[in-house]
C-alpha cells in the first residue's frame, strides 16, 4: 500500500521567502520516486498551486480551496463542493453592511472574483498566488454559480471579531483562520480533513498509510485525520504538543527532517 503524504503550503512547504528549500524538494521527489502519493493540501486556489508543481518539478495531486476541490495528478477533478451563490452574496452583504476593515474574494473551481482588483491586499494575494483575479460582485455572476470558498482578508486587530460574528450569523458554513488576517469560509462539512478522507477513499488508500504536515488552525482537521500528523515548529504555541510529531520550522527543512526521522526516506 503506497504512503500518502499531505502537505500544507504557506508556512509549511514554502519558507519565509516563499520558496521550497532544495532539501525539502529533494525529499519529496524521493518519496514520489519510491511510490508515495504526494498531495498539496491548501486553502489556495488550484491556480495558486500549479506554479509550485511546475517550478519544483513535483508530481502531486491537489486539495485546494480548503478542501472544496480535489484534483488528481492528471488534472482531473475528483471532488468539487461549493455553496450556492445566493448564500455567498448574503455573507458579502453582511460584512459590507457591518463596515468591517476587510476585503473579500470569491473562488470557484477555476475563477477568482474580488471586490477591487487594485486593493493592496488583493494585489499582495495575487503576487503570492501568481494568479489573476477578476473584479466582480455576486450580482454580476450567473445565478447557478457555485462558490467553493470565500476569503476575508481583515485587519489583524478584528479578525477574531469578524469570525465570531460570521459564525453566529452563518452557523451552517465552515470557518477557519489560516493566518492572523485571513478567514477561510467554505460550505458545510468542507475542510481539509474531510477532503483527505474523500481523497483516500477515491484512491483506495488506507488512512493508516497517511502522513500530514501543517502549521496553522486551518490544518487541524487534516492533522487530526491522518495517521502521522506533523506540526511545524513555526505553528502557533497553542498547537504545540498536540500531534504525533513536531518538526523544525519551514525555514529549516522541517518536512525533510520529519520524513527522515520517520524513515520514509
Amino acid at each position: 500500500m503506497p504512503i500518502a503524504i499531505f502537505t500544507d503550503i504557506d508556512g509549511t512547504l514554502i519558507n519565509s521567502d516563499r520558496r521550497v528549500t532544495p532539501e525539502t524538494q529533494k525529499a519529496l521527489q524521493t518519496c514520489v520516486e519510491n511510490g508515495a502519493i504526494l498531495t498539496l493540501c491548501s486553502s489556495r486556489c488550484a491556480a495558486g498551486l500549479v506554479p509550485i508543481l511546475k517550478e519544483y518539478d513535483l508530481s502531486a495531486c491537489m486539495i485546494a480551496l480548503g478542501g472544496a476541490l480535489i484534483i488528481d495528478e492528471q488534472g482531473q477533478i475528483l471532488h468539487n463542493q461549493g455553496m450556492p451563490l445566493q448564500r455567498a452574496a448574503q455573507l458579502i452583504r453582511f460584512v459590507e453592511e457591518k463596515g468591517y476593515d476587510l476585503t473579500w474574494s470569491l473562488y470557484t473551481a477555476d475563477r477568482w472574483f474580488v471586490r477591487n482588483v487594485n486593493d493592496p491586499r488583493t494585489l499582495h494575494e495575487a503576487y503570492v498566488l501568481q494568479a489573476t483575479p477578476e473584479q466582480a460582485t455576486p450580482d454580476m455572476l450567473a445565478p447557478d454559480t457555485r462558490i467553493n470558498k470565500i476569503l476575508c482578508t481583515c485587519d489583524p486587530s478584528i479578525t477574531n471579531e469578524v469570525e465570531q460574528a460570521l459564525i453566529a450569523e452563518f452557523p451552517e458554513l465552515t470557518f477557519a483562520q489560516s493566518s492572523v488576517k485571513l478567514i477561510e469560509i467554505t460550505a458545510n462539512g468542507v475542510d481539509k480533513g474531510a477532503a483527505v478522507r474523500i481523497f483516500c477513499e477515491k484512491k483506495g488508500i488506507s488512512l493508516d498509510d497517511t502522513i500530514g504536515f501543517g502549521d496553522n488552525y486551518n490544518d487541524l482537521t487534516m492533522l487530526s485525520t491522518v495517521r502521522r500528523s506533523v506540526l511545524m515548529q513555526n505553528a502557533p504555541e497553542a498547537l504545540h504538543g498536540k500531534f504525533f510529531m513536531m518538526t523544525d520550522d519551514n525555514d529549516h527543512d522541517g518536512i525533510a527532517k520529519a520524513l527522515k526521522k520517520m524513515q520514509i526516506i
